[in-house]
Formats: C-alpha cells, structure tokens, sequence
C-alpha cells in the first residue's frame, strides 16, 4: 500500500468491507496535492487541488468533502459513494462512485450546489 495515499480507492476496487470502510474514514480521505498527470486526449488537463473546494452563491469557498483522488487510476470519486451507496440502485451514478476523469467538466460540475444533490440522493435518501 503506498505511504502517501493509503485510502484510495485504487487500492481496493469495488468490493468493500466494514473494516476497510472504517479504515478508510479514521485515516483520512484520499486528497494529494499533486502536481497531478496532464490527458493528452483532454487538452493535457489534469486533475486539480483546486477540485476539493468549490466558490457557494455567496462567494464562500467551501470544502467539497465527499471529492477523493486516486492517483493509480487517475480519477477523481465520491468516497461516500464508493464505500456507502447502494450498488444495487438503478438511480446511483455509478461514474462517482469508480472514478470520474473528465477534467474540463469536474470543476464546472463542482461549482453548482445541485450536483451534490444528484451525486448523493442515492447514498442518503433526500
């Protein structure tokens, strides 16, 4: 397991057990600093830093604190996703939960409130 980022989902894949769960959530999540790997299918974007908080209507930064990074898989998750959703749920969006790589959207998608909304109904019911 890596010194650095011992929780990412990289390590563990889909299948996750209570003990790893509680693991993952004592330890910490998986944010690394970077620098993060340039796509050059997406116009040499990468991941960023700057993913983990997002601008609020009133000018705020905020933590987005579900928003993890797997440096193996080059992807960005939704930890509460990976360890809690319901995998079985034909509304969960499974793209969140094994990691997401579209970097030119992420930050779009970060900034608007409603995406915690529709990322997280699944995994808490509201």
């Amino acid at each position: 397991m890596s010194k650095d980022n011992p929780t990412h989902m990289g390590h563990f894949g889909d299948v996750v057990n209570d003990e790893l769960k509680q693991f993952i959530v004592d330890y910490g999540t998986c944010r690394p600093k970077g620098p993060f790997p340039k796509d050059e299918s997406q116009e040499n974007l990468s991941f960023s830093g700057a993913y983990y908080n997002m601008v609020s209507e009133a000018g705020l930064s905020v933590e987005v604190f579900w928003l993890a990074y797997s440096p193996i898989l080059d992807s960005a998750y939704c930890e509460l996703c990976w360890l809690f959703a319901d995998r079985t749920d034909p509304h969960l969006n499974r793209a969140w939960s094994t990691g997401v790589r579209k970097w030119k959207h992420l930050s779009q998608k970060n900034q608007s409130p409603r995406i915690f909304k529709d990322t997280h109904s699944v995994v808490y019911g509201f």
